[in-house]
């Protein structure tokens, strides 16, 4: 189904009324993390699109949106999987704190322990990942 995507992003509105019926929508037409892996290339720019929104309920449903595909691909990521959730979940990790945001930072982190061996070819992503982790606005979090 060519809508499940735009189902996925939805399904992570702030708006709990919203949430829920995007998730039943999901939960009653897919089979779970596979559904995430197979959609992830339609997934990510319908993410991608609202993360520089200045309404910040579109913000946060791509953020947390990118976050929850993250860790639904779990340990079995892909080089190519970790290509497409890299940049944009530092994209995600920018910009001022909200309720919520430690789970973008989470996925970040879980991102870089599930595809360490990715990370260890690549040294400047490791850097990036230690800059992110240095911004200011997740000190509190992270104490």
């Amino acid at each position: 189904m060519d809508i499940l995507p735009f189902i996925f992003v939805g399904k992570h509105d702030p708006h709990a009324p919203v949430a829920e019926i995007f998730t039943k929508a999901w939960t009653e037409n897919t089979g779970g993390t596979g559904a995430v892996k197979l959609y992830l290339r339609e997934i990510i720019p319908l993410a991608q699109t609202h993360l520089s929104s200045p309404r910040w309920a579109l913000k946060q449903t791509a953020a947390l949106c990118l976050a929850d595909a993250c860790k639904s691909i779990g340990k079995d990521v892909t080089t190519d999987q970790v290509d497409l959730l890299w940049p944009v979940l530092v994209s995600a990790t920018s910009g001022k704190s909200w309720d919520g945001k430690e789970a973008v930072l989470d996925a970040l982190v879980a991102l870089g322990v599930n595809a360490v061996q990715y990370f260890e070819k690549d040294q400047a992503k490791l850097r990036e990942l230690s800059t992110v982790r240095a911004r200011p606005v997740f000190s509190p979090l992270l104490q």
